[in-house]
């Protein structure tokens, strides 16, 4: 049920997106990326271990932070549901 939620939050937030914006933060989000990964290479990494940490706390990030906007959504949802009965 949750996933089915999910779902269709990230399908209505895409509808409000632009294609510039989804590039922007694809833009930003490799940059973020490549600078965990040379992080995780200057304390000592090998490169494919620290490439693969990087990515597994890049997902989890975007895991999280999808769960709070679906969370902010259901929030709003239910405040104006509220304001309706008031």
């Amino acid at each position: 049920m949750i996933d089915l939620l999910r779902q269709s939050f990230e399908r209505l937030r895409s509808t409000f997106r632009s294609p510039q914006l989804d590039s922007d933060l694809e833009a930003e989000l490799a940059s973020h990326l490549e600078l965990a990964i040379e992080e995780n290479i200057q304390h000592g990494m090998p490169v494919s271990e620290a490439r693969r940490q990087a990515g597994e706390n890049e997902a989890r990030r975007q895991a999280s932070d999808s769960e709070a906007h679906s969370q902010a959504a259901a929030n709003e949802a239910r405040h104006r549901a509220e304001d309706g009965r008031s």
